[in-house]
């Protein structure tokens, strides 16, 4: 997992992605099978960007949400244990 997201994060380190470069973050990344302890938030963190990659502001205040806390807890776990961002 860590070596996949390194993998991502250095493919667009310091440059702001296109929608092209998101659609394939999105297609690399839903394809990294993430550890036990961050599934379901992976899993509803890929599935919210699946849904809503076009336009995000489609997505109710309820799904930005939960969108917003699984992608905190990815990302504490990625700094945590990956020693990617922060």
């Amino acid at each position: 997992f860590c070596e996949a997201m390194e993998a991502l994060d250095e493919r667009f380190d310091d440059e702001e992605p296109t929608q092209d470069d998101i659609e394939g973050i999105l297609a690399s990344a839903s394809e990294v099978d993430p550890p036990e302890e961050i599934e379901e938030s992976w899993n509803q963190m890929i599935d919210f960007m699946g849904e809503f990659v076009d336009d995000p502001t489609a997505a109710s205040e309820d799904q930005l949400s939960e969108f917003e806390s699984a992608s905190n807890e990815v990302d504490a776990y990625m700094e945590e244990e990956c020693n990617i961002g922060g």
